[in-house]
């Protein structure tokens, strides 16, 4: 993917393709925000679904920095390589320092608890510093047309102070009415936020490894009981609704709205899961009463599936004990969606931006459990759109016969992995004169994708840029405990498993992958306007 050429407003909105995914990049999937990936944040102090919330969920694709990117990825990848060994300080000792790599990060394991919490440990002794991730599966799935929406409107509210009764040291209670949330993190050497993506909710804690159990706790109460006062969902109302105010008048969300309500509907026709809007309509949210949403958090949320993933230097046993204490849940599931086949031939859904250039997305969606073919479809992504061999710049982005002008100025492809149906986003920014051109080569790429496989050359290549993306993601330790907890919370391998399954992929897998993912699509233009 070459570095993007979009004015600002636009730029900032390419991130919506991005989302966290079962070990593949995130990270996440706004005109490009996969997970979740799906999912900005609801409230990041410092984060990424995609956005997460927003995978993701307007997912976050980084189109700008991509060239560094593939350089570094590369680098990433063969650094472990070629580490200098450290001079012996006598003849007697020829032994050598121990070279920092990613891999000393992949000492990655899962308990199943006996109260069915999953408990996934990824240690590391770099910094005295742990970061916990609480991935709860409530999801898009969760959510009906009357009642879009309700999941971030909920996570809006419960930032806005600490739990109820919780009492992070003996004898010094915080009470609703004097401490805020951050503050009650602060006081424990952390930061607290969350996060929501296409198939979780997630809450996270960062801070000192000494604290890290009572950190823990606090995610924990915030998670079991929240304030939601009156007041936090009043507040939190005013916000959704501001929200869906700005939607309305953002491009980006608008050509996202076009794409996923031609992918996600029901048998009906109506926008189901995925294709409903991130934070609801005005409609749905005059419809969460604040008994509604109070009810939800009890019966969609509080009682959801759970699992933490605590990474960085933590002590896993401390960790263990509370949640292990924890009570059995009556864990319930959501009827598995079920999304209609877009129409044969696709409408073109055009937005009009003031900007001289043109953006054509076509966007396929990927039905059903894709875990298993996680990794060829990460590989597929990358031979399309952004590895050093990648077909999509070799044909738009070189110079023509005749000494014409590339047909297109920046091109992408991004797979959005989810819990029930992924995506599979092609995209390019290109001359409104060019824009059937550049559609037609988007759409011949793919069929050539599922007519022969990839050859050697372009096969390694995309595996060493999905490798080295895949490592430059994790590089933070709030990072790395996200994606150990969201791979398994959604059913999938260990995150950590993720670069070896990528190193297995061959290219009759990924042409295998095409021929079953890529059929149907949507189409969705963004054209010059006054």
């Amino acid at each position: 993917m070459k570095k993007s050429l979009l004015p600002g407003a636009l730029f900032s909105a390419l991130s919506f393709f991005v989302a966290p995914c079962f070990g593949a990049p995130a990270p996440a999937a706004q005109i490009p925000s996969p997970p979740k990936p799906s999912a900005a944040p609801v409230s990041k102090p410092a984060n990424k679904s995609a956005n997460k919330t927003a995978i993701p969920q307007k997912i976050k694709a980084k189109p700008a920095a991509v060239s560094k990117a593939v350089v570094a990825a590369k680098k990433t990848v063969v650094a472990t390589k070629n580490q200098p060994k450290a001079k012996p300080a006598k003849a007697k000792a020829a032994a050598t320092v121990p070279a920092f790599s990613l891999d000393s990060k992949l000492d990655s394991k899962l308990e199943k608890l006996p109260n069915g919490v999953q408990f996934v440990t990824r240690p590391d002794k770099l910094a005295p510093r742990a970061a916990i991730s609480l991935v709860i599966r409530t999801g898009a799935a969760e959510e009906k047309p009357e009642t879009a929406g309700w999941r971030r409107f909920l996570v809006g509210a419960m930032l806005r102070a600490a739990p109820q009764g919780f009492e992070p040291e003996a004898g010094q209670p915080i009470t609703p009415q004097n401490e805020d949330l951050p503050r009650a993190a602060e006081k424990l050497g952390g930061v607290i936020g969350a996060t929501v993506g296409d198939d979780f909710i997630e809450i996270y804690v960062v801070g000192d490894s000494k604290r890290a159990p009572e950190l823990l706790d606090l995610a924990l109460a915030l998670w079991q009981r929240p304030r939601l006062s009156d007041d936090d969902l009043k507040a939190a109302r005013e916000s959704s609704q501001n929200q869906i105010d700005a939607d309305t008048l953002d491009t980006a969300s608008k050509t996202q709205a076009a794409l996923r309500g031609q992918l996600f509907r029901d048998a009906r026709g109506e926008l189901s899961a995925y294709g409903l809007p991130d934070y609801g309509t005005d409609a749905s949210l005059a419809n969460l009463t604040d008994e509604k949403l109070r009810a939800l958090q009890q019966s969609r949320f509080a009682n959801a599936r759970l699992t933490v993933a605590a990474s960085g230097d933590f002590d896993a046993a401390a960790l263990r004990e509370k949640l292990k204490n924890l009570p059995a849940r009556a864990l319930r599931e959501p009827a598995t969606p079920f999304f209609a086949a877009p129409k044969t031939t696709p409408s073109l859904v055009v937005r009009e931006l003031p900007i001289p250039s043109a953006w054509v997305f076509v966007s396929y969606p990927l039905e059903g459990d894709t875990k298993a073919e996680a990794p060829a479809l990460r590989v597929l992504a990358a031979a399309l759109g952004d590895s050093g061999a990648a077909r999509l710049p070799a044909r738009l982005l070189k110079n023509q016969p005749m000494g014409a002008s590339t047909l297109a100025s920046s091109v992408a492809a991004q797979f959005i992995p989810r819990r029930y149906a992924g995506e599979l986003v092609i995209f390019a920014q290109t001359g409104p004169q060019n824009v059937e051109r550049v559609k037609n080569v988007l759409l011949d790429e793919i069929r050539r994708l599922r007519d022969a496989p990839l050859l050697p050359t372009e096969l390694e290549s995309a595996k060493t840029y999905a490798r080295g993306s895949w490592s430059l993601e994790r590089q933070s330790v709030r990072e790395r405990a996200f994606q150990s907890a969201l791979s398994p919370a959604l059913g999938g391998a260990l995150d950590a498993s993720f670069p070896a399954r990528l190193k297995s992929v061959s290219g009759a897998q990924v042409q295998n992958a095409a021929r079953k993912y890529l059929k149907s699509y949507a189409v969705a233009l963004v054209m010059p306007g006054e």
